[in-house]
């Protein structure tokens, strides 16, 4: 934020932002982490009251679970399922496939939403190192980046974790009280080598 686009931000470590003041701020952006120790209750409050929350990853489902935004997610089919003899040797191969640790995928994009502002082509390519996949909304105008029906551009990913990430959102919006929640299933800029994304 301050080195790319010269926008000075603070960091909020979990104890901080328990007892500081967050009228101060009209944004925060949680990354993919840990957030037990953060009070939930004070979050919902800033969002409802009319910040922006933008949360990224595994950020995504702990504001679901933490009950600040309501999105629905899709599940992969188990692994299981597709292997008729199983045997003990194999279970550390099977569960290590299904996890996400990066493969580049083709989204689409809907180049009038603001979120988009800046883009010339209606696609943008994202990496993604983990297994959160977000239904698409029933609200069209609340997903304006999605994954279609052939999303993957290089890289491994089991079929399971496919059926799933297609047709998907990247990207949705969603209103809370006077605020809004933009929930990223990616990193778009992920370790800050992946620009493509970077206006995101």
């Amino acid at each position: 934020m301050d080195q790319r686009f010269n926008m000075p931000a603070t960091h909020l470590e979990p104890a901080v932002f328990n007892r500081v003041n967050l009228s101060r701020y009209n944004t925060i952006v949680m990354v993919s982490g840990n957030y037990e120790a953060l009070s939930k209750e004070k979050l919902k409050a800033w969002v409802q009251a009319g910040g922006t929350l933008v949360a990224c990853e595994d950020a995504v489902t702990w504001c679901h679970e933490a009950g600040i935004v309501k999105l629905e997610s899709k599940k992969p089919a188990s692994a299981y399922d597709s292997v008729k003899v199983l045997n003990y040797a194999a279970k550390e191969q099977i569960d290590g496939a299904q996890r996400m640790n990066g493969a580049i995928f083709r989204a689409s994009m809907d180049l009038t939403h603001p979120l988009c502002f800046g883009y010339s082509q209606p696609y943008v390519d994202l990496l993604k190192a983990n297994s959160v996949f977000l239904q698409l909304p029933k609200n069209p105008f609340s997903s304006p980046i999605k994954y279609g029906n052939a999303p993957l551009q290089s890289g491994f990913i089991t079929p399971q974790n496919y059926a799933a990430l297609k047709n998907s959102a990247t990207v949705v919006v969603q209103a809370v009280g006077n605020g809004r929640v933009i929930a990223m299933a990616d990193n778009p800029n992920f370790r800050a080598f992946w620009l493509g994304g970077s206006k995101l």
